[in-house]
């Protein structure tokens, strides 16, 4: 974590660790922001804790005056045989800025073992994503019971 790679006017930054309670107050509107699109199976308080235990690796999106305007959680694991990095929330604004630096994200993946880099996403995030290279894997259905 702590790397940075700019392509455009936006910086995708790996926040270490040690960082995350200064930045927590920062990019926390992020992190809601995204999980509203979800189905309740994460809140704000699961993320925080997955960060504070080094479960999750929080990256963020810092345009050229400093202001971060995005964020986003990634996690590592096993899934079946491949280790897998998987974007769990992305929040905040600029996407079309900052998107075209994922390759930072996909390198720290690779260097930490993984073989692919997943993303739990909406259709319209998924349809961005096709222009690096990433497809729809699967459908996942569920109920609630």
């Amino acid at each position: 974590m702590g790397q940075t790679l700019e392509k455009l006017k936006v910086t995708i930054s790996g926040i270490p660790h040690e960082a995350l309670d200064g930045m927590w107050p920062i990019i926390v509107d992020h992190i809601v922001k995204g999980l509203e699109y979800g189905h309740g199976e994460l809140d704000v308080e699961d993320i925080y804790r997955g960060l504070k235990a080094r479960d999750m690796q929080l990256w963020s999106a810092f345009q050229s005056d400093g202001e971060c305007v995005a964020s986003l959680v990634t996690e590592i694991f096993y899934f079946g045989k491949k280790k897998v990095m998987r974007f769990i929330v992305i929040g905040g604004g600029h996407m079309a800025d900052w998107l075209d630096n994922i390759d930072i994200l996909q390198e720290w993946a690779k260097e930490n073992g993984c073989e692919r880099v997943e993303a739990y996403c909406r259709d319209g995030l998924a349809r961005r994503l096709e222009k690096y290279g990433y497809k729809k894997l699967y459908n996942l259905c569920g109920v609630d019971l």
